[in-house]
């Protein structure tokens, strides 16, 4: 049975909540005292704020050209992607790359922040190192295989893209653009909630990342605001395929975040690619109160009210915020939204989402409600301070030749 812990960078420890610790968070929005609840949207830049937008009120777009946003950072290629990407997808050695900080730490590895050894390197980059003995004795094997299988299949804006993958005797690795904003759970941290507009800038960015997965069968499973990550300009990429599986008829692994699961999850009744939109019911609910909508004091209790209990709408909820919740969070899979003949196309063209243009979404043409406090590129201040420890590509818990064949597909 896998379960999620704590937050992650692509699959480490952050640091920030462990799903149990939403039972300390208060029980309805509604009483939450007004100086502890912050409605993101009074920057004229966001969603939230009054706009001449022929979208619809509350819609802001972004008039920057490409070159404009791309202005004092890494020299870029045509197609927008730095040089450096380009070579350092074609790397194969840990030696290629100068490691400059840890940026996460979880049970099967880290993720440092490391540059291209050779020349002047300018872009920063993400690498996640796992011990190859760890991840048999955790016995992560499949679970690291099909990550890393999955992450080669998807290319899409509002994901993080993986650039390049590679092994030594001690250590498989995971080259990732950086993504340098931090979590989206950091923006309703102590108490603060998006706006109507501002939660629905998310959720139309994570629904078209979840689209593209499930056009490929892709069961994603671990959707919360911890595997969302923020570029620096306040875009969102989803991140940590851990539990990401292709689904073509029914599984029945147990996986996820308790307040993120869905019934047929819990049940362990067999679920497929219908889990997800499970849980963008509540990472919208969450967006909007700043909270879960089925918390509980543990995560049995949690369980026992997502099978038992139907979510409580705080007043400041609009009809069309409660629709598109209900839908999503429709225990009967059935029934719920995006499970119909559309998939997908069910949960945009819902009524919430009536004034967005997908198109503009895609393009990232609209100005996100919140914009990450970092100064550069290389900036890591979003995210907390690890112990750095060195890195050894030499095998040194004996793993014999046929421990090793086991990730010849890595």
């Amino acid at each position: 049975m896998l379960l999620g812990a704590a937050p992650t960078y692509m699959g480490c420890t952050l640091g920030a909540r462990c799903a149990e610790d939403q039972a300390h968070r208060e029980p309805e929005a509604d009483n939450i005292p007004a100086s502890k609840l912050d409605d993101y949207g009074s920057d004229p830049r966001s969603w939230a704020s009054t706009s001449t937008s022929p979208e619809g009120p509350g819609i802001r777009r972004s008039d920057l050209s490409d070159a404009q946003a791309s202005k004092g950072r890494s020299p870029r290629s045509i197609d927008g992607r730095s040089k450096e990407h380009e070579e350092a997808s074609n790397t194969s050695r840990l030696s290629d790359f100068q490691l400059i900080k840890t940026l996460g730490s979880g049970f099967i590895g880290s993720v440092r922040l490391v540059k291209l050894a050779s020349g002047n390197a300018a872009t920063p980059f993400a690498l996640k190192i796992m011990k190859k003995s760890v991840v048999l004795k955790k016995d992560q094997v499949d679970h690291v295989l099909q990550e890393k299988q999955l992450l080669g299949q998807v290319d899409h804006p509002f994901i993080v893209k993986m650039l390049a993958s590679f092994q030594d005797d001690a250590n498989l690795y995971m080259l990732m653009e950086y993504v340098n904003g931090g979590e989206l759970f950091s923006a309703i941290r102590d108490g603060k909630r998006f706006k109507n507009e501002g939660a629905k800038f998310y959720a139309a960015e994570v629904t078209l990342a979840l689209g593209h997965c499930h056009a490929s069968f892709i069961a994603y499973r671990d959707l919360k605001l911890e595997n969302i990550l923020m570029d620096s300009k306040g875009h969102v990429k989803i991140t940590d395929f851990g539990f990401a599986k292709v689904v073509r008829t029914r599984t029945y692994t147990r996986c996820g975040t308790p307040d993120y699961m869905a019934p047929e999850i819990i049940g362990m009744k067999g679920h497929d690619m219908s889990v997800d939109w499970w849980s963008l019911g509540v990472l919208i609910f969450e967006l909007l109160t700043g909270r879960t909508p089925f918390v509980g004091s543990s995560s049995q209790a949690t369980y026992q009210n997502v099978l038992n209990k139907e979510p409580v709408f705080p007043s400041h909820f609009s009809d069309h915020a409660r629709g598109i919740v209900r839908g999503l969070l429709t225990k009967d899979k059935s029934r719920r939204l995006g499970c119909g003949v559309s998939g997908t196309e069910d949960v945009q063209s819902h009524s919430w989402f009536a004034v967005v243009s997908l198109e503009l979404t895609l393009e990232k043409k609209y100005i996100p409600p919140f914009v990450p406090n970092v100064k550069h590129d290389w900036d890591t201040s979003m995210f907390d301070n690890y112990p750095e420890e060195a890195v050894s590509c030499r095998d040194t818990s004996g793993l014999s030749a046929q421990q090793q064949k086991l990730f010849a597909e890595f």
